[in-house]
């Protein structure tokens, strides 16, 4: 926005924005913001993370049954591939076993 202006420049130079970092010292140094806010302005995961923390905890009571058959959903893919794994493996292992060689037919005199 053009409120974000580089100090120091005439007043006729309206178009050169403030980069993110001085922005953000600016708003600490006057006091825009909490402290806590500031933080999360200079770590954006970290902000994330704790917002979605919050989240999950206001919500507990619905993201804890959809968490938990998330869960169960994935032991159950687990327990299927591990299940053909060695469905697969077992394969593999009997085609590389030598066949029995069939008896030679009876020779005729």
């Amino acid at each position: 926005p053009r409120a974000c202006l580089k100090s120091g420049l005439p007043s006729n130079s309206l178009s050169l924005p403030l980069d993110f970092p001085q922005l953000l010292q600016l708003w600490e140094k006057n006091g825009y913001f909490d402290e806590s806010i500031i933080q999360q302005l200079q770590s954006p995961a970290l902000g994330l993370g704790q917002y979605q923390a919050t989240l999950i905890t206001e919500y507990a009571n619905v993201v804890q049954p959809i968490q938990v058959a998330f869960q169960q959903q994935i032991q159950n893919l687990k327990t299927q591939h591990e299940e053909f794994v060695s469905s697969l493996t077992q394969q593999q292992q009997q085609q590389q076993q030598p066949q029995p060689q069939p008896p030679p037919p009876p020779q005729i005199q």
